[in-house]
Protein backbone atom coordinates (compact mmCIF):
# COMPACT_ATOMS: atom_id res chain seq x y z
CA UNK A 1 0.00 0.00 0.00
CA UNK A 2 1.25 3.12 -0.98
CA UNK A 3 0.21 6.72 1.13
CA UNK A 4 -0.23 10.14 -0.39
CA UNK A 5 3.90 10.48 0.57
CA UNK A 6 4.43 7.56 -2.05
CA UNK A 7 6.21 5.76 0.84
CA UNK A 8 5.11 1.58 1.26
CA UNK A 9 3.42 1.41 5.10
CA UNK A 10 1.97 -2.20 4.05
CA UNK A 11 1.97 -4.76 6.26
CA UNK A 12 4.90 -4.58 8.54
CA UNK A 13 6.26 -1.04 7.61
CA UNK A 14 3.52 0.03 9.06
CA UNK A 15 3.55 1.72 12.52
CA UNK A 16 0.34 0.32 13.50
CA UNK A 17 1.11 -3.32 12.11
CA UNK A 18 0.51 -5.72 14.87
CA UNK A 19 1.90 -9.17 12.57
CA UNK A 20 -1.40 -10.19 11.05
CA UNK A 21 -3.93 -12.29 12.05
CA UNK A 22 -3.15 -14.90 14.79
CA UNK A 23 -3.50 -18.39 14.75
CA UNK A 24 -5.73 -20.04 17.16
CA UNK A 25 -6.82 -23.69 17.88
CA UNK A 26 -10.33 -24.60 18.64
CA UNK A 27 -10.93 -26.62 21.98
CA UNK A 28 -14.08 -28.41 20.31
CA UNK A 29 -12.59 -29.80 17.07
CA UNK A 30 -9.00 -29.02 17.34
CA UNK A 31 -9.01 -27.09 14.25
CA UNK A 32 -6.60 -24.44 13.42
CA UNK A 33 -7.75 -21.23 12.40
CA UNK A 34 -6.72 -17.45 12.05
CA UNK A 35 -8.01 -14.57 13.75
CA UNK A 36 -7.48 -11.13 13.46
CA UNK A 37 -5.93 -9.96 16.97
CA UNK A 38 -8.30 -8.06 18.51
CA UNK A 39 -9.77 -11.45 18.42
CA UNK A 40 -7.10 -13.11 20.24
CA UNK A 41 -9.64 -14.26 23.23
CA UNK A 42 -11.94 -16.57 20.27
CA UNK A 43 -11.50 -20.55 22.01
CA UNK A 44 -13.77 -21.92 18.75
CA UNK A 45 -13.60 -21.91 14.96
CA UNK A 46 -17.19 -21.46 14.34
CA UNK A 47 -20.97 -21.44 15.72
CA UNK A 48 -21.10 -25.08 15.77
CA UNK A 49 -18.22 -25.50 18.08
CA UNK A 50 -19.54 -23.19 20.07
CA UNK A 51 -23.17 -24.58 20.48
CA UNK A 52 -21.48 -28.40 20.94
CA UNK A 53 -19.53 -26.16 24.12
CA UNK A 54 -22.47 -25.58 25.60
CA UNK A 55 -23.93 -28.72 25.67
CA UNK A 56 -24.71 -30.40 29.39
CA UNK A 57 -24.18 -26.73 30.79
CA UNK A 58 -27.87 -25.46 30.41
CA UNK A 59 -29.71 -26.97 33.02
CA UNK A 60 -33.70 -26.87 32.91
CA UNK A 61 -35.96 -24.92 35.73
CA UNK A 62 -39.81 -24.90 36.28
CA UNK A 63 -41.43 -21.59 36.11
CA UNK A 64 -44.97 -20.58 36.55
CA UNK A 65 -46.72 -18.13 34.34
CA UNK A 66 -48.03 -15.21 35.27
CA UNK A 67 -51.29 -15.26 33.23
CA UNK A 68 -52.38 -18.83 33.36
CA UNK A 69 -50.50 -20.28 36.40
CA UNK A 70 -49.55 -23.39 34.46
CA UNK A 71 -46.09 -24.68 34.79
CA UNK A 72 -43.26 -24.67 32.16
CA UNK A 73 -39.82 -25.65 31.92
CA UNK A 74 -36.92 -22.92 30.85
CA UNK A 75 -33.56 -23.86 30.14
CA UNK A 76 -31.07 -21.60 33.02
CA UNK A 77 -30.20 -18.82 30.99
CA UNK A 78 -33.63 -18.52 30.41
CA UNK A 79 -34.45 -18.86 34.09
CA UNK A 80 -36.48 -14.76 33.92
CA UNK A 81 -39.18 -15.72 31.65
CA UNK A 82 -42.28 -15.40 33.46
CA UNK A 83 -45.12 -16.20 30.14
CA UNK A 84 -45.14 -19.76 28.95
CA UNK A 85 -46.43 -18.67 25.72
CA UNK A 86 -46.60 -14.92 23.62
CA UNK A 87 -50.73 -15.73 24.01
CA UNK A 88 -50.23 -15.79 27.45
CA UNK A 89 -48.02 -12.71 27.77
CA UNK A 90 -50.33 -10.47 24.86
CA UNK A 91 -53.21 -11.86 27.26
CA UNK A 92 -51.74 -10.00 30.46
CA UNK A 93 -51.01 -7.02 28.71
CA UNK A 94 -54.56 -6.52 27.60
CA UNK A 95 -55.60 -6.90 31.30
CA UNK A 96 -53.15 -4.88 33.04
CA UNK A 97 -52.84 -1.93 30.43
CA UNK A 98 -56.28 -2.37 28.74
CA UNK A 99 -58.69 0.56 28.05
CA UNK A 100 -58.70 2.97 30.63
CA UNK A 101 -55.76 1.47 32.47
CA UNK A 102 -53.55 2.31 29.91
CA UNK A 103 -51.51 5.17 31.03
CA UNK A 104 -52.09 6.55 27.24
CA UNK A 105 -55.72 6.18 27.85
CA UNK A 106 -57.81 9.36 26.43
CA UNK A 107 -61.11 8.12 26.83
CA UNK A 108 -63.87 6.99 24.45
CA UNK A 109 -67.05 7.47 23.38
CA UNK A 110 -69.77 4.86 22.67
CA UNK A 111 -71.66 6.09 19.41
CA UNK A 112 -74.27 4.70 17.15
CA UNK A 113 -73.99 4.01 13.42
CA UNK A 114 -75.98 6.04 11.02
CA UNK A 115 -76.79 3.30 8.54
CA UNK A 116 -77.30 0.74 10.53
CA UNK A 117 -77.70 1.46 14.07
CA UNK A 118 -75.74 -0.90 15.62
CA UNK A 119 -73.30 0.95 18.82
CA UNK A 120 -69.78 0.72 18.59
CA UNK A 121 -66.61 2.43 20.85
CA UNK A 122 -65.06 5.46 19.42
CA UNK A 123 -61.99 7.32 20.47
CA UNK A 124 -62.81 9.91 17.43
CA UNK A 125 -65.21 11.71 15.29
CA UNK A 126 -66.11 8.72 13.70
CA UNK A 127 -69.91 8.31 12.70
CA UNK A 128 -69.91 4.77 11.36
CA UNK A 129 -69.34 1.09 12.71
CA UNK A 130 -67.36 -0.10 9.75
CA UNK A 131 -66.29 0.46 6.21
CA UNK A 132 -69.04 -1.31 4.84
CA UNK A 133 -71.10 1.22 6.05
CA UNK A 134 -69.17 4.51 5.59
CA UNK A 135 -69.97 5.90 2.32
CA UNK A 136 -67.87 6.28 -1.05
CA UNK A 137 -65.12 8.59 -0.73
CA UNK A 138 -64.31 9.04 -4.39
CA UNK A 139 -64.53 11.66 -6.62
CA UNK A 140 -67.04 14.30 -5.24
CA UNK A 141 -67.43 12.71 -2.54
CA UNK A 142 -64.54 12.74 -1.09
CA UNK A 143 -63.22 15.37 1.31
CA UNK A 144 -60.85 16.90 -0.65
CA UNK A 145 -62.45 17.23 -3.58
CA UNK A 146 -61.52 20.17 -5.45
CA UNK A 147 -63.53 19.80 -8.61
CA UNK A 148 -61.23 17.32 -10.68
CA UNK A 149 -57.73 18.42 -11.49
CA UNK A 150 -56.44 15.17 -11.72
CA UNK A 151 -56.09 15.11 -16.06
CA UNK A 152 -57.67 12.70 -17.82
CA UNK A 153 -54.61 11.09 -18.61
CA UNK A 154 -53.51 10.78 -15.33
CA UNK A 155 -56.61 8.70 -14.11
CA UNK A 156 -55.96 6.18 -16.90
CA UNK A 157 -52.70 5.90 -16.57
CA UNK A 158 -53.63 5.49 -12.95
CA UNK A 159 -56.58 3.25 -13.28
CA UNK A 160 -56.67 -1.00 -13.05
CA UNK A 161 -57.21 -1.61 -16.21
CA UNK A 162 -54.08 0.06 -17.62
CA UNK A 163 -52.21 -1.62 -14.52
CA UNK A 164 -53.40 -5.04 -15.98
CA UNK A 165 -52.29 -4.30 -19.79
CA UNK A 166 -49.47 -3.51 -18.69
CA UNK A 167 -48.72 -6.68 -16.87
CA UNK A 168 -49.96 -8.38 -19.77
CA UNK A 169 -47.57 -6.92 -22.16
CA UNK A 170 -44.72 -7.70 -20.26
CA UNK A 171 -46.02 -11.22 -19.41
CA UNK A 172 -46.12 -11.48 -23.39
CA UNK A 173 -42.69 -10.77 -23.76
CA UNK A 174 -41.10 -12.89 -20.94
CA UNK A 175 -39.97 -9.59 -19.35
CA UNK A 176 -37.72 -8.85 -21.67
CA UNK A 177 -36.70 -5.79 -23.55
CA UNK A 178 -37.52 -6.01 -27.11
CA UNK A 179 -34.14 -3.80 -28.15
CA UNK A 180 -31.94 -4.93 -26.10
CA UNK A 181 -32.71 -8.31 -24.59
CA UNK A 182 -32.57 -6.74 -20.85
CA UNK A 183 -34.97 -9.17 -18.41
CA UNK A 184 -36.18 -8.14 -15.00
CA UNK A 185 -35.13 -4.24 -14.71
CA UNK A 186 -36.74 -1.89 -15.02
CA UNK A 187 -39.11 -2.08 -17.90
CA UNK A 188 -41.38 0.39 -18.93
CA UNK A 189 -44.82 -0.76 -21.44
CA UNK A 190 -44.86 1.25 -24.27
CA UNK A 191 -47.34 2.30 -27.23
CA UNK A 192 -46.32 1.35 -30.89
CA UNK A 193 -48.86 4.10 -31.75
CA UNK A 194 -49.74 6.91 -29.95
CA UNK A 195 -51.37 6.92 -26.52
CA UNK A 196 -52.81 10.52 -26.90
CA UNK A 197 -53.60 10.16 -30.48
CA UNK A 198 -55.29 6.45 -30.80
CA UNK A 199 -57.54 6.14 -27.46
CA UNK A 200 -59.18 3.14 -28.92
CA UNK A 201 -55.76 1.11 -29.71
CA UNK A 202 -54.89 2.55 -25.63
CA UNK A 203 -55.27 -0.91 -24.17
CA UNK A 204 -54.96 -3.03 -27.23
CA UNK A 205 -52.38 -5.82 -26.19
CA UNK A 206 -50.85 -5.51 -29.92
CA UNK A 207 -50.09 -1.77 -29.31
CA UNK A 208 -47.72 -2.38 -26.48
CA UNK A 209 -44.08 -3.29 -26.11
CA UNK A 210 -41.70 -3.75 -23.76
CA UNK A 211 -38.47 -1.89 -23.44
CA UNK A 212 -36.27 -1.01 -20.57
CA UNK A 213 -35.71 2.60 -19.34
CA UNK A 214 -32.65 3.03 -21.36
CA UNK A 215 -33.98 1.87 -24.55
CA UNK A 216 -37.44 3.71 -23.74
CA UNK A 217 -35.12 7.53 -23.16
CA UNK A 218 -33.11 6.33 -25.88
CA UNK A 219 -36.37 6.02 -28.47
CA UNK A 220 -37.86 8.86 -27.42
CA UNK A 221 -34.57 11.08 -27.62
CA UNK A 222 -34.06 13.66 -30.00
CA UNK A 223 -36.92 12.27 -31.90
CA UNK A 224 -39.81 14.73 -33.33
CA UNK A 225 -42.38 16.24 -31.25
CA UNK A 226 -44.96 13.15 -29.77
CA UNK A 227 -48.14 13.12 -32.13
CA UNK A 228 -46.12 13.45 -35.85
CA UNK A 229 -46.74 10.32 -37.18
CA UNK A 230 -44.23 8.07 -39.19
CA UNK A 231 -44.45 6.29 -42.87
CA UNK A 232 -44.96 3.37 -40.91
CA UNK A 233 -47.69 4.11 -39.35
CA UNK A 234 -46.31 4.13 -35.75
CA UNK A 235 -46.86 7.13 -33.41
CA UNK A 236 -43.97 8.30 -31.21
CA UNK A 237 -45.52 9.41 -27.49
Amino acid sequence: MINAAGRNVSRDKNPNWKSGKKKKICLICGKEYFVIPSYTSSRYCSLQCVGMSQRGKLTKTINSCRNCGELFEVYSDQRRKIFCSSECHFSWRSKKFGGDRNPNYQGATIRKCEICGIEFISRNRRKYCSHKCAPERFGESAPCWKGGLTPENMKIRNSIGYVEWRNLVFERDNFTCQECGEREGKLTAHHINAFSDYPDFRMEISNGKTLCWKCHGNLHRGKPRPGKRYASGAVQI
